[in-house]
Parts: structure tokens; sequence; C-alpha cells
């Protein structure tokens, strides 16, 4: 898996562009903290705005977030780590109930 850009690479391409974090979030319609939050966590429509601006594919920039389209022109494809089986609760025991099928 590659590492993806570091966080002071993505500001400095913002910069080249003229732009800042805050005046990118804004001229997406985001709150004026959408692209700097985007930077360290999850905040899909901040992480869109920035590949958007910089011309660099989501999946590039944060590969352990995002997955690259299974097919050209789709979408790219979200990891979500929150869901993963490692830390879901196991099932409640059934307590010797044997349940009849219908």
């Amino acid at each position: 898996m590659t590492k993806g850009w570091h966080r002071a690479d993505i500001k400095a391409a913002i910069s080249k562009k003229g732009k800042t974090l805050a005046q990118l979030s804004l001229e997406n319609g985001l709150e004026n903290w959408a692209c700097r939050h985007a930077l360290a966590k999850r905040h899909i429509p901040g992480e869109k705005a920035i590949a958007a601006c910089i011309g660099v594919p989501v999946w590039d920039l944060w590969p352990h977030r995002w997955q690259e389209p299974h097919h050209n022109g789709g979408e790219p494809v979200r990891i979500d780590h929150r869901f993963r089986t490692k830390y879901r609760r196991p099932a409640p025991p059934s307590h010797g109930l044997k349940v009849e099928a219908a």
C-alpha cells in the first residue's frame, strides 16, 4: 500500500494554486473548517474539494481512506474502518433456547 501525500505537501499544493484551505471550503459550499478537517480526519466533501483543486484523485492523496474505482468513470470507494469485524461485539448467546423454523 502506498503512503499517500503528507499533510504539508497537500497544503503546499493548494497554496501554489493561490488558495487557502478556508477559501477552498467556502468556494465549494462547505463550512470554512471543512478542508482543514479533511487533512486530519474523515470528511468526504472536504477531501473531494481538495482533490479537485489539486487535480489529483482522492485515492492518491489518501490511499488508506479511499480505493480506486473498479471501472472507468466510477465513483471512488470509501474505506470505512468503523465497521471492521475486529471491533464488532460478538452475537449474544442463545441461552440454550432453540428456535424452530417456521
